[in-house]
């Protein structure tokens, strides 16, 4: 599946029309940043999913995703460059993982989210650690005392 510049160009079209009734300042993307972002949003939530269902969810909301796209260029003043952006680039679309909000490894890990959720260690912030502190550990989180940077 691939979705066509024409295409991408009438979501532009949908995608300003909400954000003139929401007012909401955007600014339209270029024919090179539209064919980035179909690209990106056909790898990253349409090609990455085998399940039916997940495809159509992220098609039914590519408009809102593109609205994003529009939002940022306006407010960053850079051109939107896809899922690895160059410096004083926006990137887009990227995926926001389940591990981000610390339910889980992915969306696919089912069983961590629904034991984040609902299982022993629900909201669970661990053990405290030491990070800073860590003396030649690396990392280990053992140390109480302070790291020293410099001579």
């Amino acid at each position: 599946m691939s979705i066509s510049l024409g295409t991408l160009r009438s979501y532009q079209d949908e995608a300003r029309v909400l954000a003139d009734d929401l007012a909401i300042v955007t600014r339209d993307l270029t024919d090179k940043e539209l064919t980035r972002f179909g690209r990106s949003f056909e790898r990253q939530f349409i090609r990455a999913l085998p399940v039916k269902q997940m495809v159509d969810i992220h098609l039914r909301h590519i408009k809102e995703a593109l609205l994003g796209g529009m939002i940022a260029k306006e407010q960053m003043d850079a051109e939107v460059q896809g899922e690895t952006p160059g410096s004083n680039k926006v990137g887009g679309p990227l995926a926001i993982r389940a591990c981000y909000f610390g339910i889980g490894d992915d969306w696919e890990d089912l069983y961590g989210i629904l034991n984040a959720l609902y299982g022993a260690s629900a909201w669970n912030t661990g053990v405290f650690q030491y990070w800073i502190h860590s003396q030649t550990a690396l990392l280990a989180g053992d140390d109480p005392n302070p790291i020293r940077i410099g001579e």
